[in-house]
């Protein structure tokens, strides 16, 4: 079973969106040289100090580079690739933002493309039974940017704000009861809804993480990978100045 990697705590906001990829590094290499084909091994050796080396803002858009040429894979290639990819994500039996936006922009961009799948219709048209689903998503991203008690009440209600006056009846849920997972599972329940609605789901998001002035790389991530799993797509950048911090 997964879980969330913590540093101070899982909040990965303003301070705490560290994380330490050198010494996950050595055993997941390891892992992979049993396993993995030895090219691929041996490439990933030789790019894996580049990558350590970029600006932590030049990820996901790399990835975004990248997906035209995967999709030139053979579906038995891609497999071989995505269940590479997921071993290497749940190999510590835990995951940080960055890879929950990782297998969020895959599955869009390459999972449907080679296993095609039709939307289901929407069976929500309206927003009051999708409420406490928001009400998940919308405090999940309150605390993760959000240290402070205080900041993180102001930025869950900038969120509900923009659902109407239904949303002003809403509470902000502890952090555990909101946390990746359970976010997660609320996607599935956000999906059957309309455009309309998803897109005012991840407008409502976009004004949590923007509640205190600034976006933290973690917060941009976060807010792609779940504007992509809602198929509401946002560029891979945001205008406003993203606060970084090293990784």
């Amino acid at each position: 079973m997964l879980s969330v990697r913590r540093q101070s705590g899982y909040r990965e906001g303003k301070r705490h969106n560290r994380r330490e990829l050198a010494p996950r590094a050595q055993p997941q290499s390891a892992g992979l040289r049993g396993g993995a084909n030895a090219a691929l091994v041996q490439e990933m050796g030789r790019l894996l100090p580049h990558i350590r080396a970029m600006d932590a803002r030049t990820k996901l858009p790399l990835v975004d580079l990248a997906i035209p040429s995967l999709r030139q894979l053979s579906p038995t290639q891609f497999e071989a690739f995505s269940q590479t990819l997921q071993w290497l994500i749940e190999s510590d039996h835990q995951i940080d933002l960055f890879e929950f936006a990782l297998q969020k922009v895959v599955e869009r961009h390459l999972r449907h493309h080679f296993v095609p799948q039709s939307r289901r219709a929407p069976s929500h048209h309206v927003i009051l039974p999708l409420l406490p689903h928001a009400q998940v998503l919308i405090s999940g991203f309150a605390h993760i940017g959000h240290d402070q008690a205080a900041a993180t009440q102001l930025a869950f209600e900038r969120g509900i704000a923009q659902l109407g006056e239904l949303g002003k009846k809403l509470t902000l849920l502890p952090f555990d009861q909101c946390n990746l997972p359970q976010m997660n599972e609320a996607i599935e329940h956000l999906n059957l809804a309309t455009p309309g609605l998803r897109q005012r789901i991840i407008f409502s998001l976009a004004h949590t993480v923007g509640a205190d002035g600034s976006v933290t790389l973690k917060e941009a991530e976060l807010l792609r990978a779940f504007a992509d799993a809602l198929d509401c797509p946002i560029p891979p950048h945001v205008d406003t100045p993203i606060e970084t911090q090293p990784t």
